[in-house]
């Protein structure tokens, strides 16, 4: 995904930290990455939105677009101010941070680990109105559907809740597709950016595009992703509880989809 402009308020500071707070054990060294998400129509900090930390870089480049991007591995959720705070390694000199909140545009910011403080603005999304032809409306924005968002583990079949052992392989998937209006002008198509989020643990993880899709309209970082079914695996927390885990994309018009939550219980 290459985007000619960033959309999201982001007002990002960087400071030193001792830790890592990420329900495992704590690492020396690191540094505490924090800031705000804004709303350029409110003027206010966007409280719930989900921020994922790309490591390296913005888009950075994928070794194999048929594969999950490795680079989205933070990822945090602001506060009732819009305000996050997360822990990054120390030895990564640049970020990509974005931000998804329901009802606005994608935002990305690039962002030296070292530079001060950084601002972009977000918008809501420019939604056609009640009743209105879509096609009267060159400038409407149409907002990707994600749905199916399931959660299993082995013989546990997909379901919206499960409960595992510790350390149990989750297996996460979500359908997605492109929101497109009648016009030319108004077509879209999803980006590699469909997203599993784990706030509490600040982890996040990009999901892997269906094979089919790719075999037969391509998956190409920057051009298009197919819709369809995405999915990924990853290993569950080892400390028991209760965990929420939230699926996000963006389409490569930086439209986002309405969130979708599971919840994963460890014992």
């Amino acid at each position: 995904m290459r985007r000619a402009f960033v959309t999201t308020a982001v007002a990002v500071a960087l400071v030193g930290l001792a830790g890592c707070d990420t329900g495992e054990p704590a690492k020396p060294g690191g540094f505490r990455l924090r800031g705000t998400v804004l709303s350029r129509d409110e003027g206010r900090g966007l409280a719930s939105a989900l921020v994922v930390v790309e490591l390296g870089d913005i888009y950075v480049k994928n070794p194999d677009p048929t594969k999950f991007a490795p680079a989205y591995v933070i990822g945090t959720m602001t506060d009732a101010n819009g305000n996050f705070d997360v822990d990054v390694p120390d030895d990564v000199d640049q970020v990509g941070i974005h931000s998804f909140s329901d009802g606005y545009r994608y935002g990305a910011l690039k962002f030296k680990l070292r530079d001060g403080n950084a601002i972009v603005t977000t918008r809501r999304h420019f939604l056609v109105p009640d009743g209105v032809d879509p096609a009267t409306v060159k400038e409407a924005e149409f907002e990707p559907t994600a749905s199916d968002f399931l959660v299993g583990s082995g013989a546990i079949a997909p379901a919206p809740a499960i409960t595992v052992a510790p350390g149990a392989m989750l297996d996460f998937s979500v359908v997605v597709k492109a929101g497109s209006g009648p016009l030319a002008e108004q077509h879209d198509v999803m980006s590699d950016e469909v997203l599993v989020v784990q706030p509490v643990l600040s982890w996040t993880g990009a999901m892997t595009p269906p094979p089919e899709g790719c075999a037969t309209t391509g998956c190409v970082q920057g051009k298009g992703y197919p819709d369809g079914k995405w999915t990924r695996s990853i290993a569950a927390p080892t400390v028991p509880g209760t965990y929420t885990y939230y699926s996000v994309t963006t389409s490569e018009k930086c439209v986002t989809s309405r969130r979708l939550t599971v919840t994963v219980t460890v014992q």
